[in-house]
């Protein structure tokens, strides 16, 4: 498993990945909550969360590796459920 950078100074936004989603919902969230302030800091971590360490398929065929299971997430400010 990779390890991730977490800076505790912003919020914590996890997507759940689970077979089945729709991309636009995962790649969405993270376009928005990725972009960095006009120093070039990040204002919120964004990360993927799902229930195993295994790729997972969008609906449209998309293949994704989350970077956190539910049992080693960091606290979370929010989460993002996409449809499915």
């Amino acid at each position: 498993m990779k390890t991730m950078i977490h800076d505790s100074a912003v919020p914590t936004i996890g997507i759940l990945i689970f077979h089945g989603f729709l991309t636009n919902e995962v790649l969405a969230p993270i376009d928005v909550f990725a972009k960095k302030d006009s120093r070039g800091e990040p204002l919120f971590n964004v990360i993927t969360i799902a229930k195993e360490q295994k790729v997972y398929d969008s609906e449209e065929g998309l293949h994704i590796l989350p970077d956190f299971t539910f049992l080693n997430c960091p606290e979370l400010n929010v989460l993002v459920v996409p449809g499915s």
